[in-house]
């Protein structure tokens, strides 16, 4: 047999792993916890250095990765912001960035790190093409390095409040009578009639998306011209009629900033994704301004939450922290073992927190937790779990509380303990690994191994007599042949055979080439190829070979695994698998 030594170090952990559903986005957040001037973010901007400029209704802030550089207005100084409410930030490329305020317009001499004021009037609209484009009423001007002049007025007097210019033509949005069009022959059309339009982008496929404040989102694809709005019954509509901006993403996504959260757009069904305000999540579910930086992430400035930030590419996981709601998030950070019943819901054990339950449908989590009552989980360190689809309950193995079965149906408890003077009861109080056999189940526990019958709450215990007395068990698996393999207590693996009772124990041995690399093992894992991989503590991964009774070993210096304390494993598809390890994840393909 042939096995790729290919391993992929992939460099962020999760606590967590759910495929084949859309998940809510885990976003970074910036605040002014962080050194940022307000957490009002009303427009961004990336400059030809690849820094971030944040405008808020207090201050301007220029973000290089790390921390933040404040600008505000000084009074007295002619070298200072205009204003310090900032409602628009746009920029030449070639060392000037652009400050729109309610009371005029500020350029930045970066490499001078200087202020020039450049037009004292309300500014509603600004735009950068070529040229600096300014609106004030329902006049357009543009800047010639030294001054501005007029350049178009609107026959019709409503104020003018977005702008976007390119070679042909330029949109000019208002305040009551929706959207213009203004040809470079300065012949003027009226495509959107009526609507408060907030913002104009232009997407990488020529498409035009413009949001209002009250009529939703229109896309506009030459002649054609559609309108998004929102539904109150219809989920997969657009979160609000009020929209503040629009942005894309490197994956060509369309994102759209709202009064009520952020949207994604799919243009196949014509439907959009909600993220709106939660824990973990969106920090403040009114969007005032998106930017896709140059490497792909999104930036979102909230109205009260400050900078929000994430990247697409990455979200192809999802992380769950622990929360103060409880169907929010789950109950500890700590988590030890999942499993999946058959309406697809997770179960999710934790240390300290009881046992999780998240629902897919609904995404909302339920917790389990010890109490007083009679009927609740006996212990909070949750340990080993199996679902058990024959009598639809879940098994639950806790530390130092015994065994629990769950009904699912009423969600009452059943606890089963050790009885020192019951050599039929469970060997010990600490439970770690529970796995099915014959409609039975097999226990591994801190006292040894045992069967338990599900029916009378009894148990048989194995291997008792020496030379192959297991006094301690943390891992057991029965592999396609019927072998049970066991480990734990630093004395590598057993395989154990119920047909003639042969149990063998592998250790380590420094003059075997193909031996076991390690006696620590934390996992035993079969994949779908019929491949036994053993997870160790300290010298990487092991695959048993059935044919020569040996191992091969892959380790961080010969396979570039991320750690060679490996702790788990799970099969993402046929040959594919993916450890987790101490400082991240690795996949084998």
């Amino acid at each position: 047999m042939i096995i790729k030594r290919h391993l992929l170090f992939i460099c962020f952990l999760i606590v967590c792993i759910i495929k084949g559903q859309a998940q809510d986005i885990t976003f970074g957040h910036l605040t002014t916890n962080e050194g940022l001037s307000n957490n009002a973010v009303m427009t961004m901007y990336q400059d030809e250095r690849g820094f971030i400029w944040i405008g808020t209704r207090n201050g301007a802030n220029l973000y290089n990765g790390n921390e933040f550089k404040v600008y505000k207005f000084r009074k007295n100084s002619s070298n200072s912001l205009i204003y310090n409410n900032i409602n628009h930030i746009t920029g030449n490329k070639k060392g000037e960035v652009y400050f729109m305020t309610p009371k005029g317009i500020s350029a930045l001499n970066i490499r001078k790190d200087t202020f020039t004021t450049l037009i004292q009037k309300e500014i509603r609209a600004m735009f950068y093409h070529e040229q600096l484009y300014a609106a004030h009423s329902n006049s357009i001007y543009i800047y010639d390095g030294k001054q501005f002049s007029l350049y178009y007025e609107l026959p019709q007097k409503s104020k003018i409040t977005a702008l976007h210019v390119n070679d042909n033509q330029i949109l000019i949005g208002t305040e009551n009578q929706g959207l213009f069009s203004l040809d470079r022959h300065h012949q003027l059309s009226h495509p959107i009639s009526k609507g408060n339009i907030s913002t104009i982008f232009q997407d990488s496929s020529g498409k035009y998306w413009i949001g209002s404040w009250e009529e939703g989102l229109f896309m506009m694809n030459g002649e054609t011209i559609s309108n998004f709005r929102h539904e109150e019954k219809n989920p997969s509509s657009i979160s609000s009629n009020f929209i503040r901006c629009c942005s894309e993403d490197k994956q060509g996504n369309l994102w759209i900033g709202t009064f009520n959260g952020l949207n994604m757009f799919h243009p196949s069904s014509q439907t959009f994704t909600r993220h709106q305000k939660r824990e973990n999540g969106l920090s403040h579910s009114s969007v005032w301004s998106i930017l896709c930086d140059h490497q792909g992430s999104i930036w979102v400035g909230t109205y009260f939450g400050g900078v929000n930030y994430f990247n697409p590419e990455s979200q192809i996981y999802h992380q769950y922290q622990a929360a103060k709601t409880e169907s929010e998030g789950l109950s500890s950070p700590i988590v030890g073992r999942i499993t999946e019943d058959s309406q697809h819901n997770l179960w999710i054990g934790t240390e300290g927190g009881g046992l999780n339950k998240y629902d897919p449908k609904s995404r909302k989590f339920e917790w389990f937790r010890h109490s007083k009552l009679p009927g609740s989980l006996s212990h909070n360190n949750v340990k080993a779990l199996y679902y058990d689809p024959l009598r639809e309950v879940i098994w639950i193995g806790t530390h130092l509380g015994g065994l629990n079965k769950m009904d699912l149906k009423t969600k009452k408890f059943t606890q089963y303990f050790h009885n020192e003077n019951d050599p039929e009861s469970l060997p010990s109080n600490i439970i770690r690994d529970i796995i099915p056999y014959k409609e039975q189940l097999i226990i591994a526990s801190h006292a040894g191994v045992c069967i338990f019958n599900p029916e009378t709450g009894k148990v048989k215990r194995l291997f008792q007599t020496l030379p192959y007395k297991i006094t301690y068990a943390a891992g057991i698996f029965i592999d396609h042949r019927g072998t049970l393999w066991i480990c734990g207590g630093g004395n590598g693996v057993y395989s154990y055979q119920f047909d003639n009772q042969k149990i063998t124990n592998y250790k380590h041995n420094h003059a075997l080439e193909h031996g076991i690399s390690s006696n620590s093992i934390n996992r035993i894992y079969e994949d779908s190829q019929h491949r036994l991989w053993l997870c160790s503590n300290e010298s990487g991964i092991d695959l048993y070979r059935y044919d020569t009774d040996d191992f091969i070993n892959f380790d961080r210096e010969k396979n570039e695994l991320a750690s060679d304390c490996v702790n788990d494993v799970c099969e993402l598809s046929p040959g594919k698998l993916l450890f987790t390890t101490d400082v991240g994840f690795s996949i084998l393909a």
